[in-house]
């Protein structure tokens, strides 16, 4: 037997479950998460999506590349300012610890399989981080954007028909290379119910 979708208590778990993840932050600065039924955010896409397309991929690799170019940058700067620098050795010690730090925050942004996936969208169902959810066990799909800094975090969560939910956080995939109204007009596309 088919679990009922509540489309409302959804709605109002996922609200309950974004206050409590940030209650300081809403207190103190009143910025809460928005969360975006499909539909909505699709409609503010205003490119025409080829209808005989059969999937579509959205992957990190802009953001991974910008990463790696500006890590290798930094690091072959300081370097270069460590070799040739004629100042005091406490600095060249400080640059010592200093550029290991760079490579290893760089390297956690590229390669850091939590946040770097692919989004496989088709008219059989979508794969996330190499997991599958066929269009028939999916009773909707949200995106929720959280303020994070000067920016925002963006989480694709898709319930499913067990009434689970499945949240992904998505910021590397909305970044440079497309946008989330983007990824919501394919779903919506590959999905006529959502």
């Amino acid at each position: 037997m088919k679990i009922l979708f509540d489309e409302e208590k959804t709605l109002n778990y996922l609200i309950q479950e974004e206050k409590m993840e940030f209650p300081l932050r809403n207190k103190l600065f009143g910025t809460a998460s928005i969360i975006y039924n499909i539909k909505d955010l699709s409609d503010m896409y205003k490119k025409r999506i080829d209808p005989n397309k059969k999937s579509t991929t959205f992957t990190p690799l802009v953001r991974q590349l910008f990463f790696s170019i500006y890590g290798l940058f930094m690091f072959l700067v300081l370097g270069i300012g460590l070799l040739n620098w004629k100042g005091a050795i406490e600095f060249k010690i400080f640059l010592l610890f200093f550029l290991p730090m760079l490579v290893a925050v760089v390297l956690q942004k590229v390669l850091c399989k939590k946040i770097n996936y692919k989004i496989v969208i088709s008219a059989i169902g979508i794969l996330v981080n190499n997991i599958f959810y066929n269009w028939n066990e999916i009773c909707k799909i949200y995106i929720v954007r959280r303020p994070a800094g000067n920016g925002s975090d963006w989480h694709l969560i898709i319930a499913l028909d067990t009434e689970l939910l499945d949240r992904y956080d998505i910021s590397n995939i909305t970044g440079l290379n497309s946008t989330e109204t983007k990824l919501a007009a394919y779903i919506k596309h590959f999905n006529k119910f959502a």
